[in-house]
């Protein structure tokens, strides 16, 4: 309990910075006003691109984001700090999760709002509405944050983090249905959509703005939420645990070096 406390201590700590550093507020900002941008330039579709939106920008947090704050601390000492802590990557790990979910709840709640304001595609109507965008959101990015942390643990600095994740992620977005109907685009394609968090996530969203009664949806979404977190977690505590063991003076002076000078 000490280290989980610690941890919302230091996720607390984090989630003030972030709010008092106009630079990394707007880099976050940015998706936002992207998604608002597009929806307004393709009107027709605004409510399809507004609740892909607000689902990627989930997802985009918990796999590009976290990555790169992860791949960060290796570089600042932060992880061989926590090496030599009591219960240190426990409370690491929850102050980083802590953060991370603020951060991806507000992104695509503000992208609700602005949505509802700008391009006039809705909020939920009812009760049951809202309760399946909440319900939606948190599993799908509880379901995809363990993907994020194996990422960020194997990768060595942010630059390759992120370098290495965004095609993937972007090709992703392209078949979830965020940016045009999943009908448009071949079976087969649909079919590996429907393997990832994203897709569902997506589809929860637009059945939350629209109100919509059809619950076919849900059990197997909820399966595949399932299943990437009940997968995901464990191997990525495993890595965490692997890399903080690693962590030692002499491999935090190399990755600073290589950091600097790629080619070495």
């Amino acid at each position: 309990m000490e280290a989980i406390t610690n941890g919302m201590r230091r996720g607390t700590m984090e989630l003030r910075h972030l709010v008092r550093s106009s630079k990394d507020l707007s880099s976050y900002l940015f998706n936002v006003v992207v998604f608002v941008l597009l929806a307004n330039w393709r009107h027709q579709q605004a409510q399809l691109i507004v609740a892909g939106g607000i689902a990627s920008l989930a997802v985009l947090t918990a796999l590009t984001s976290l990555p790169q704050a992860l791949a960060s601390d290796k570089t600042d000492g932060t992880l061989l700090r926590v090496r030599g802590m009591p219960s240190g990557l426990l409370a690491y790990v929850t102050g980083k999760i802590l953060f991370i979910t603020c951060v991806a709840l507000a992104s695509s709640l503000l992208l609700l709002f602005l949505g509802a304001g700008i391009n006039h595609t809705g909020l939920p109507g009812t009760i049951t509405a809202w309760l399946t965008l909440i319900w939606v959101l948190v599993a799908g990015f509880a379901a995809t944050a363990p993907l994020g942390l194996l990422i960020g643990a194997v990768l060595p600095n942010a630059r390759e983090a992120l370098a290495m994740v965004m095609l993937p992620v972007y090709g992703l977005l392209a078949i979830s249905g965020v940016f045009f109907p999943l009908a448009q685009l071949p079976g087969w394609l649909q079919r590996v959509a429907e393997a990832f968090p994203l897709k569902w996530m997506a589809q929860g969203v637009r059945e939350a703005l629209t109100s919509g009664g059809n619950s076919g949806w849900q059990l197997p979404a909820l399966g595949v939420f399932l299943a990437w977190a009940v997968l995901g977690s464990p191997l990525a505590a495993w890595l965490l645990q692997r890399t903080t063991r690693r962590e030692s003076g002499s491999t935090l002076a190399r990755r600073r070096e290589l950091s600097i000078d790629p080619a070495k």
